[in-house]
């Protein structure tokens, strides 16, 4: 499995990201860092970091630029250097519950899909994001109403997106026009290709609920 972190002046955040990937049960997980060229120390704490705990990974790669490319260009900068299988995407500021793999790749065995996603936890708790996510759970099973429901509006969480690395090449990855909304799009790109989504009613992630965020950057355009 690929875990790809997704920086950008993220230092007060990014040493527990790096800890929640660190402290995953399962173990055999290739690191990406993907930074996006921060003006904070963000780079220096993954690097500090880098040093201490090469050894827990099968591969880990810090990728760095020093002008600001946009979310989609450093999503698909992280993505395109992977070598797993699956691939689990974690903004810098948000945290991978301990077993967010384990459970992720459990679940595989079990059904075809290869875009999956799950529930998060916000921090703090949001309402809001909490019941507009739990209707994405009671609606998005249905195979023929998924690009219906998705063309109405961007309702999955983005943060807790595991995908088969095949799917996401097949795909070309995220659309580099969108800077900062790369998510929707890719969603409706996979649908009308005919990839089918499925979501699981079970915790992964911890999504950060903050101004700052760079997972809610593409959700607020």
């Amino acid at each position: 499995v690929s875990i790809v972190i997704i920086s950008y002046n993220s230092s007060k955040y990014i040493l527990e990201t790096l800890e929640s990937v660190k402290n995953q049960t399962y173990e055999n997980i290739e690191l990406i860092i993907t930074d996006d060229g921060s003006t904070d120390t963000t780079v220096e704490i993954c690097r500090n970091w880098i040093e201490k705990n090469n050894d827990r990974f099968v591969r880990l790669e810090l990728l760095t630029i020093e002008k600001n490319s946009g979310i989609a260009t450093n999503c698909n900068r992280g993505f395109f250097n992977t070598k797993g299988e699956w691939i689990k995407g974690i903004a810098g500021d948000d945290l991978l519950l301990p077993d967010c793999i384990a459970i992720l790749l459990e679940s595989t065995l079990h059904i075809k899909e290869t875009i999956i996603f799950s529930k998060m936890i916000t921090q703090p708790h949001s309402e809001n994001l909490t019941q507009m996510f739990d209707l994405s759970y009671t609606n998005l099973n249905n195979s023929k109403n998924q690009l219906r429901y998705l063309l109405k509006g961007n309702y999955l969480p983005a943060p807790s997106l595991f995908i088969k690395s095949s799917t996401f090449f097949d795909l070309n990855g995220f659309d580099e026009r969108f800077l900062y909304t790369e998510d929707y799009p890719f969603w409706i790109k996979a649908l009308k290709k005919g990839y089918r989504m499925i979501f699981l009613d079970i915790k992964t992630v911890i999504y950060r609920v903050h101004q700052e965020s760079i997972s809610s950057s593409s959700d607020s355009n």
